[in-house]
């Protein structure tokens, strides 16, 4: 891999059920310019250094992950660290390992954006989730948190999805991971009264809030 500047992420889960097709280990970047109404995961809106790591420590992090499928990008915003993001996921694909991404950009801004590195992006990403969340309008399908927001399958991997629409039937669900610390993760869609907003560490990407 070539080397680039250091990934700046929020939080890091090795196996989320819940945030995309399969297992998947989850990486939420730090840093959104949205500020979406009712986001979660405010706590990674600020363009502030949280956790860093280059693209080949978090490439090897996660090939080292035994029984995924691949991997999510969430956040904050992960056009914001596109040409990092971009070199992991060529590198995973590579490995055989799939690539789901949340954004909060629509389908017709990113066409719009003049920037190589969210177009390598696109293409090394299987699953595209795009569009802001928006709390009033309810979601209808497993993996976006408002129906506003649109599932795009962009390489043949997933192409079933499509033909069966398996994903419209998966259900929305989510999980809750205690660590050794103490500290808990609650990731997925949940009933509100389960949580305080201040217990929610981060939410997932497949976002309630603009994750």
């Amino acid at each position: 891999m070539k080397t680039t500047k250091d990934i700046n992420y929020f939080n890091f889960l090795e196996h989320s059920e819940v945030n995309g097709p399969g297992s998947r280990a989850v990486l939420w970047v730090q840093g959104c310019h949205f500020h979406c109404p009712g986001c979660y995961n405010r706590g990674s809106w600020g363009l502030v250094k949280a956790e860093l790591a280059s693209p080949f420590q978090l490439t090897k992090r996660i090939l080292g992950i035994s029984g995924i499928e691949g991997v999510t990008f969430s956040g904050g915003e992960p056009l914001l660290q596109a040409e990092g993001l971009a070199e992991i996921a060529e590198e995973l694909q590579r490995h055989g390992l799939s690539v789901m991404l949340y954004t909060g950009y629509e389908m017709d801004e990113i066409k719009g954006l003049a920037d190589a590195s969210i177009q390598r992006l696109m293409r090394y990403t299987d699953i595209l989730i795009t569009g802001r969340f928006k709390r009033e309008i309810p979601a209808d399908r497993p993996w976006i948190g408002s129906g506003n927001q649109e599932i795009h399958l962009l390489s043949e991997r997933y192409a079933p999805l499509q033909q069966e629409r398996q994903y419209q039937e998966t259900g929305r669900s989510f999980e809750v991971e205690i660590g050794r610390d103490g500290s808990v993760t609650a990731t997925g869609f949940f009933p509100e009264e389960l949580f305080t907003p201040a217990s929610r560490t981060p939410r997932r990407a497949g976002k309630r809030g603009r994750e």
